[in-house]
């Protein structure tokens, strides 16, 4: 081999490493475009806003901002706090839309939480596991709420007397109850996921024309539940929200074929509605709303009652401790008072009579 072929060889070499090094760098500069940082948080942004997408900060308490990059924050993404639980308060930014799912699921020493009625949806296992979380708001604005979001807080046992969980009265979170006819009341606009999955009791089910969500499992495994009538008003369903069981040879979920949905098939503007694309694609059995048969006697629809643990009933203020610890003080003066005045006025009859 000459010389000259070697040095052709080496200068191909050359050009080869330092293309694949202008590849790497351009690779690596586009992860950092994406990953950027904001002090302590990481972050993302899409055209309606800023994504926080994890904390790295060691401070209890947390300020998130309301803007980053002259943009609003509006989301806090998927396990962007995730088993932070040393923090203990977290003040959230005034226009947060959307909780990512487990974004605070672990913070076992979050205590309180103030929600901006500007948060529609909160996705699943959000606030899961925070176990000394007593205090959270629901917003005016709230949609959805995703299956577990609360489980595990001190929060929801609150609601563990009642026979149904339904936040705000526009989200039905979880059925507790046994009875195998359920009414969801008029107004409740979404039903979480699983909400009602592994009910072995549940017959009959009456979704309201306000229900415009369904989530994922909200009826998964439920075997007596062989119909159900869906309202045109639904415009989102998730995976295997009716009418499913586990294949457990195959190992795959396959839909119960006694398992029949019945609903108007076209919105008034000729459009295709939700639930008859639900059934299509899975092979349910659609019938038209008319021919469904609705049960002789069904029980009142349950409301959600608000049930207080005694710790919060009656709470220790420190005002009033202050108050008592003045009025103590105040009484021991007068005590002391009268007791000096009979002892002065005892004395001077002494003298008196002395003389």
């Amino acid at each position: 081999m000459t010389i000259k072929n070697k040095s052709k060889k080496a200068v191909s070499l050359l050009l080869f490493l330092l293309m694949l090094i202008s590849l790497l760098s351009f690779g690596t500069a586009g992860v950092l475009a994406e990953d950027k940082t904001y002090g302590a948080f990481s972050y993302r942004v899409a055209d309606e806003g800023v994504y926080i997408t994890g904390y790295t900060g060691e401070m209890a308490e947390v300020f998130i901002p309301n803007t980053i990059d002259d943009k609003v924050v509006v989301g806090i993404d998927d396990e962007a706090f995730w088993y932070k639980d040393f923090v203990t308060n977290i003040k959230l930014p005034e226009y947060l839309e959307t909780i990512g799912a487990r974004a605070f699921q672990g913070c076992s020493s979050l205590v309180e939480v103030e929600l901006p009625d500007t948060v529609y949806e909160i996705s699943d296992a959000a606030f899961e596991s925070c176990k000394n979380l007593r205090n959270i708001n629901i917003p005016a604005n709230l949609d959805y709420v995703g299956a577990f979001a609360f489980d595990g807080t001190r929060w929801i046992d609150k609601f563990t007397d009642n026979t149904s969980i339904i936040l705000g009265g526009r989200v039905f979170y979880k059925y507790l109850g046994t009875a195998s006819q359920v009414v969801i009341p008029k107004g409740v606009l979404s039903i979480s996921a699983n909400a009602f999955a592994y009910n072995e009791n549940l017959t009959y089910v009456d979704i309201p024309d306000t229900v415009e969500i369904i989530g994922n499992f909200a009826f998964y495994e439920c075997p007596k539940l062989k119909s159900v009538s869906l309202p045109s008003s639904l415009y989102l369903m998730g995976e295997y929200a009716f009418g499913c069981y586990e294949d457990t040879e195959n190992k795959t979920v396959a839909v119960d074929k006694d398992f029949v949905v019945y609903s108007e098939t076209q919105t008034e503007e000729g459009g295709e509605l939700v639930a008859a694309k639900f059934c299509e694609q899975r092979g349910i059995k659609l019938l038209p709303p008319s021919k469904f048969a609705t049960p002789d006697e069904l029980p009142k629809a349950e409301t959600c009652t608000f049930k207080e643990t005694e710790e919060e009933t009656s709470p220790v203020k420190i005002e009033n401790t202050w108050v008592t610890v003045i009025i103590i003080v105040a009484s021991c003066v007068v005590v002391i008072g009268g007791i000096f005045v009979i002892s002065t006025v005892y004395e001077k009859k002494r003298k008196k009579k002395h003389i």
